[in-house]
């Protein structure tokens, strides 16, 4: 489990840092998600004999063939065969989520009548305003593997795009950094937002202005891997179905009382992949890809 303490959500942009380090526990952010110290050595050697295995069953499922566009009323139905092989190199997936908040600094600024706002109000409203999604919120940054395990970058504010918040994270630099002298080199996948031509980053194949448009073969590669690239929107539903407290604005304060919506946030993640330790994960790692997710022990290193 990633230790993202020195993330905050702030009114002004902080600096790009390096999160994914070795002094900050990333030992099995990409393994196991443990908290535990380890020298670039021990995290290079645990990361790199994992990816393998986890790349297998992402192959597995995606060469599976599977029914779409089922017509139940005339008994009709379109199946579509699995890959024969995966076209990237890839490990896991990766993507952002918004929690919503409670608006910060909201309220009178004196208990009398005709009190006015906060002074931070304005501010406090920017900071956490996203207008894509319209609303007050917390991204996070996941990357899910097929054992079930997540980890976690983050909260920040939801009015990054997820570009920023990769680069914040530094994960690229390092996945770059742990696979030097590596035979195969693994990338996480993302959606189409995602496709930046980074090294360790993959997407789609997309069609950009000026070139022929996607093969039969493209397309098809495109469908399966999104079909398998599911399993992380599982995963942050699972994270809402046990905790639903981070499903509803007003129990994630900031400014308020009990200000904690960004450690609950952490915990929960946490909870939950020891959840899917104990119990099998019901969004992707043991029943849909068929990898199972490490014995609690080794997660937490008891």
């Amino acid at each position: 489990f990633v230790n993202a303490s020195t993330t905050s959500c702030t009114t002004s942009y902080p600096k790009k840092r390096p999160v994914f380090s070795s002094n900050q526990g990333a030992t099995s952010a990409l393994s196991h998600g443990t908290s535990t110290l380890a020298t670039p050595k021990q995290i290079s050697a645990r990361t790199s004999c994992d990816f393998p295995r986890f790349y297998d069953a992402i192959q597995q499922k995606v060469q599976q063939s599977y029914v779409h566009d089922e017509d139940r009323q005339n008994n009709t139905h379109e199946e579509t065969t699995g890959l024969a092989f995966l076209p990237f190199d890839i490990f896991g997936f990766i993507d952002c989520s918004i929690d919503r908040i409670n608006r910060s600094f909201s309220g009178p600024a004196g208990d009398y009548e005709g009190a006015g706002r906060k002074p931070e109000y304005p501010v406090a409203q920017r900071a956490f305003y996203t207008g894509f999604k319209k609303l007050h919120g917390i991204k996070v940054e996941t990357v899910f593997l097929p054992n079930g395990i997540s980890t976690l970058f983050g909260p920040v504010s939801a009015r990054r795009s997820d570009i920023p918040v990769l680069q914040m994270s530094n994960l690229n630099e390092f996945l770059v950094r742990i696979q030097l002298h590596k035979q195969h080199e693994y990338s996480a996948l993302g959606d189409s937002i995602y496709n930046i031509n980074l090294r360790c980053i993959r997407s789609y194949f997309k069609r950009y202005v000026g070139q022929p448009p996607l093969t039969a073969h493209e397309r098809r590669c495109n469908l399966a891997i999104k079909k398998a690239r599911e399993s992380i929107e599982w995963s942050y539903a699972s994270v809402s179905t046990l905790f639903r407290i981070c499903s509803y604005p007003h129990h994630n304060r900031l400014a308020k009382k009990n200000p904690y919506a960004i450690e609950q946030l952490r915990a929960a993640h946490l909870l939950c992949n020891i959840y899917v330790c104990l119990n099998g994960d019901k969004s992707c790692g043991h029943n849909m890809i068929c990898c199972d997710p490490p014995v609690l022990e080794d997660y937490l290193r008891l």
